[in-house]
């Protein structure tokens, strides 16, 4: 693929999922200090738009989304949901600033 082209596609993945997570909040500090994260909002709203051209993202990307996969899949291996939603929080985080810094990159 033309590397203008494939810019392009980056740029609209990123612009998509930052137009969606700026209009819902998906983590929560919740009163003793752990992080909510809402797994449904990120599954129907955010999941979908990543996965359309996961192929035309940065690895780095790639590998913050199936990691946050991975952990959602383990919520049987977790003693405390609460810390499997931090976890995921954290996460999920930790993948929005990696989006807007390649978001920065390729400007």
């Amino acid at each position: 693929m033309e590397q203008k082209k494939k810019i392009e596609y980056e740029f609209a993945i990123y612009n998509e999922f930052l137009d969606v997570i700026g209009g819902m909040r998906y983590v929560e500090a919740d009163d003793i200090g752990y992080y909510e994260f809402n797994i449904d909002k990120y599954k129907t709203n955010v999941r979908p738009i990543l996965f359309k051209n996961l192929h035309l993202l940065p690895y780095s990307i790639v590998e913050k989304i199936r990691g946050i996969d991975v952990v959602r899949q383990k919520v049987d291996e977790y003693e405390d949901l609460k810390e499997w939603l931090d976890d995921l929080s954290q996460m999920f985080s930790s993948l929005v600033i990696e989006i807007e810094q390649q978001y920065k990159r390729i400007q």
